[in-house]
């Protein structure tokens, strides 16, 4: 017999939460066309196309002031990687 009680749902369910990782990810930042071209001539300090493989996913990688911001979109890297740049600013 066991002489603990039974844990409810909300108990555990309150427990795993309080030993979830959360993973702070940056919000992509909606921009125009012009305005990708402008971040991309000022910012962008290489760019390099990783094609994919079996075991990598392939996609756009856009090194800028000491950091790097990856998406398989080359739209959504620049805005991912003008976003990561405006939250290090401020």
């Amino acid at each position: 017999m066991n002489d603990y009680p039974e844990a409810s749902d909300v108990v555990v369910i309150a427990n795993l939460r309080k030993r979830e990782l959360v993973e702070k990810r940056t919000e992509p930042l909606e921009m125009t066309d012009s305005e990708i071209i402008d971040w991309v001539a000022d910012r962008c300090e290489k760019h390099l196309y990783r094609m994919p493989t079996v075991m990598y996913e392939g996609g756009h990688e856009i090194y800028f002031d000491g950091g790097m911001a990856f998406a398989p979109i080359f739209r959504d890297a620049v805005c991912l990687a003008a976003a990561i740049v405006g939250e290090l600013n401020s």
